[in-house]
């Protein structure tokens, strides 16, 4: 009993009819079957394309999508604030690696110019300062050979400008108790740790120490009292007072390190601050925040005692 062959099988038999059919065969095969061939990932706007492909695998591996890493927490319930950033990233976690890029970018583009930099923090933050305030030239913040103002003056005109920032120093912390600020002071400075250690004990009442007073470092070390104090801050102030600050800051730094190396006459006020000082000095100022304090052009050194009466230290010395 003879078998009969299917018909494409005698047509592929026939040598002329084998180039024709291998064609639309194997693109019927890649059509039909497209688990045999992966297209290039999707670059990840700011990776490269190795980083790309890895994570595009490991997200395969894990059978997530793409779309599927964002997630929407809008619907949660916060009794501190949310930044927009943060939403959108994760929203869009794909998102932060250009982000992260571009952020670099800006602060690279500002770290001459203070007062374009916390401009553009508190835009990010979601706290926008002053928005039309034309700032100091970057330029004033580097040292230059002349200074279009005499110590004397830029201390004065900084005392003037000063009052404003702390108009708004006071509103940006107006909602917040006295007890809760001091227990801030405390414990901010030990969230300041690295990636590994984020929580660091014994940075708690760092800057108590600094300054010579005395903390309650038994403090539970805990990041509600950050967050809480946060969420009662009037942070678009504290922006502004810091832009007030820093203008009225350049000047006066500016005139102080092109009078370094001259001396002048200090108060006989200053005299009790001047025996904690190691180091010349090329002028003092009384305030209603304490003394201001201009040193010479060799490093100085500020004891504590020093510390507790000085509002304001510019060291062209170090």
């Amino acid at each position: 009993m003879s078998h009969s062959s299917p018909p494409w099988q005698t047509m592929l038999r026939r040598p002329g009819m084998r180039l024709l059919c291998w064609p639309p065969l194997a693109a019927g095969l890649l059509l039909g079957a497209p688990c045999l061939v992966q297209a290039a990932p999707d670059p990840v706007s700011g990776l490269d394309s190795l980083t790309t492909a890895t994570l595009e695998r490991a997200l395969d591996y894990m059978q997530i999508l793409p779309p599927e890493l964002g997630f929407d927490k809008r619907y949660v319930e916060d009794d501190t604030f949310r930044l927009g950033i943060v939403d959108a990233l994760l929203e869009d976690p794909l998102r932060l690696p250009d982000w992260q890029a571009e952020a670099v970018t800006a602060i690279r583009d500002r770290a001459n110019d203070p007062e374009a930099l916390l401009a553009w923090g508190g835009q990010t933050i979601d706290a926008p300062g002053d928005l039309t305030a034309t700032g100091s030239a970057p330029e004033s913040w580097i040292a230059a050979e002349s200074s279009t103002m005499s110590l004397d003056a830029a201390v004065q005109t900084f005392l003037a400008d000063v009052e404003r920032a702390q108009t708004d120093l006071d509103r940006a912390f107006a909602a917040i108790d006295a007890d809760t600020r001091r227990k801030l002071l405390i414990v901010a400075p030990a969230l300041w740790g690295d990636a590994d250690h984020p929580l660091d004990k014994i940075r708690k009442g760092m800057l108590h120490r600094e300054l010579g007073v005395s903390a309650d470092t038994s403090l539970e070390l805990t990041e509600k009292i950050v967050l809480d104090a946060a969420a009662r801050l009037d942070r678009p102030a504290l922006t502004r007072a810091g832009q007030e600050f820093l203008h009225a800051l350049a000047p006066l730094a500016r005139a102080g390190l092109v009078s370094a190396g001259s001396a002048g006459s200090l108060p006989e006020g200053f005299a009790p601050v001047a025996a904690s000082i190691q180091g010349s000095i090329q002028g003092a100022w009384p305030s209603s925040f304490g003394w201001i304090v201009v040193g010479g052009a060799g490093p100085n050194r500020y004891l504590p005692d020093a510390m507790r009466q000085i509002a304001v230290v510019i060291d062209p010395g170090g």
